[in-house]
């Protein structure tokens, strides 16, 4: 079930009232909004955002938490489905994973 299906259908708007309404563009949004928009996103599709303008791309590679999610899932260590937000339930358990791997390449020993 997608998160599309869990959510409540949106409320008609009449033309008039919608015509009225600012118009808002997703970049006009605070940027802890916008990361946390993005957080929702799998690691796939937020590769492929990089790509929609500057500005995303630059919050996607400035971002620790986007960052850190693009880096688990190029080393497979993503918990969960992808595109179901809040990506990892177990950092610590990755982060270790991750340090024991280090640590096994600095000592000159394959992962």
């Amino acid at each position: 079930m997608s998160l599309s299906d869990q959510l409540p259908p949106l409320p008609k708007l009449s033309p008039s009232l919608a015509a009225s309404l600012p118009m808002i563009r997703l970049l006009d949004l605070p940027l802890e909004l916008l990361i946390e928009i993005l957080s929702y996103l799998g690691h796939k599709d937020l590769l492929k955002s990089r790509l929609v303008c500057r500005e995303i791309y630059n919050t996607i590679k400035y971002s620790v938490e986007l960052s850190y999610y693009i880096e688990l899932a190029a080393d497979d260590m993503v918990d969960g489905l992808e595109g179901r937000g809040r990506w990892t339930s177990q950092p610590a358990t990755n982060f270790s994973k991750t340090a024991a791997a280090d640590g096994a390449r600095w000592n000159g020993r394959s992962a």
